[in-house]
């Protein structure tokens, strides 16, 4: 006979799994490097594994993500959802075609504030979105870690960013003795 407790265990266990284990994200790579001021792409590839869920042959609709940074990070990278929604197509099919249930391209952009200091930043992305229909559901159904890595400037690089200024103040001075 089984106890009341592994009933409710297993009970709880069927509904904490998720329906949505069969989507796959990865990107390629899952680490990149920008510069402040500038912005970095993330590709990578979003597969529909469904062949042997319930939701065999149904539309999975991808609604919208969610991008998250840790700290320090939060306040100096973001990732405008605009390019997700333009780039990435808004539904896969997870019926087994290579070409229905998988997107290969870009998948978000991260921003880089301009006073961001070198160092690596760590984030999550969470695609969101179910089976109901577009613009309805909003589970998360993928998520991938990433880095974004702001190199520290080499020597040569602010070398080459401080001869102007150097060239300036001779002529400066060559104007004064004048």
């Amino acid at each position: 006979m089984y106890s009341p407790r592994l009933i409710f265990c297993s009970a709880l266990l069927a509904f904490a799994t998720p329906a949505f284990g069969s989507l796959i994200l990865t990107l390629s790579p899952s680490t990149l490097s920008g510069v402040p001021g500038g912005s970095i792409i993330f590709a990578g590839s979003i597969v529909d594994d469904d062949a042997t869920t319930d939701h065999q042959g149904d539309f999975i609709y991808l609604n919208d993500i969610s991008v998250t940074f840790d700290p320090p990070g939060d306040s100096l990278l973001s990732a405008p959802d605009t390019f997700f929604l333009t780039t990435v197509p808004g539904d896969l099919i997870g019926d087994k075609d290579p070409v229905d249930n998988t997107y290969i391209g870009p998948i978000f952009e991260v921003d880089i504030a301009s006073n961001t200091p070198p160092g690596t930043y760590t984030g999550t992305i969470d695609i969101l979105g179910g089976y109901n229909g577009p613009f309805v559901d909003s589970d998360v159904i993928a998520s991938q870690t990433f880095e974004v890595v702001v190199p520290t400037p080499e020597p040569a690089t602010a070398g080459l960013l401080l001869l102007p200024l150097a060239g300036l103040a001779a002529a400066i001075r060559r104007r004064r003795r004048s």
